[in-house]
């Protein structure tokens, strides 16, 4: 997936609230960096992730949080230390998990979410 792959998954806000795509959009941003970062593409994985960035921690649902998370895993290895963009892109991973209701309710949350 080129540049255009990725201009398709921003999304803008609708007036009557953040838009119904966010989810599935978010989910793809998400597949997408782990994929790159599992080619090695650390850049790739960066710029995939930056539509997650501006969705508002409200309307973070508990699979892109899962997905993040895994990110956050694959760029904790040792292979990755000491690498700036490595340590920012986890920083910022680490900092949308946190404020994700998902990761507020606690590790049942995904129980929840399945049995709903």
């Amino acid at each position: 997936m080129g540049r255009a792959g990725i201009s398709g998954l921003r999304c803008s806000p609708d007036p009557r609230g953040w838009s119904l795509d966010w989810p599935p959009l978010t989910g793809a941003a998400a597949d997408l960096a782990y994929a790159r970062l599992l080619s090695d593409n650390v850049e790739g994985a960066a710029e995939a992730l930056t539509p997650l960035w501006e969705v508002p921690a409200e309307q973070r649902k508990t699979g892109v949080v899962v997905r993040t998370a895994r990110i956050g895993r694959h760029l904790a290895r040792p292979h990755y230390h000491g690498s700036p963009l490595s340590s920012q892109l986890r920083e910022q991973v680490e900092e949308f998990t946190r404020v994700s209701p998902p990761y507020r309710l606690g590790p049942r949350a995904a129980l929840l979410a399945i049995g709903h």
